[in-house]
């Protein structure tokens, strides 16, 4: 009878491992990944405009040039204005603080008549990506009695985020 009790231990045994194998133990955990995008905005400007020859009681205008935008943010502005001075707008000869009587004007992007850079000028606004604003101009009104000589001005173009 021991052999008979024992046999069928063993047969239960055997039973229990291949139809009703042992069941492990698991354990899970979530694990959050974090990333972050930067802002970025940067712009690229022409180099020197040039106006050539200003002939007295004539307008001149520039040859076109282009500004681009890359920018990831939801939005920005262009503007452009004179840089610093109190010229409003206006060029000054480079040998002394004379300035012509009309200030420079400027068009392009959605300003499609020009725009006096008296004061700061939007050029544009737009979204996300890449933009080419290939349609800029600047144009000098010379009054006839203006003094000869070589007159220059400085102007920023600036984007902003945030649009």
């Amino acid at each position: 009878m021991k052999k008979l009790v024992t046999a069928a231990g063993l047969a239960i045994l055997v039973w229990s491992m291949v139809v009703s194998p042992v069941t492990l133990l698991a354990a899970t955990g979530d694990t959050s990944i974090l990333g972050q995008v930067p802002e970025s905005l940067s712009i690229t400007t022409p180099g020197t405009f040039s106006l050539a020859e200003l002939n007295p009681g004539n307008t001149t205008t520039s040859d076109v040039k282009t500004v681009t935008i890359t920018s990831n943010s939801s939005g920005w502005t262009l503007t452009v204005a004179e840089s610093g001075g109190s010229k409003d707008g206006c060029m000054a000869r480079t040998t002394d603080s004379h300035a012509l009587t009309y200030p420079i004007q400027v068009k392009g992007g959605d300003v499609t008549s020009y725009s006096s850079l008296a004061n700061t000028v939007t050029l544009e606004s737009s979204g996300n990506g890449t933009t080419t604003i290939s349609d800029i101009y600047f144009q000098q009104t010379v009054a006839a009695s203006e003094y000869a000589g070589q007159y220059s001005i400085t102007v920023v173009f600036t984007v902003t985020a945030g649009a």
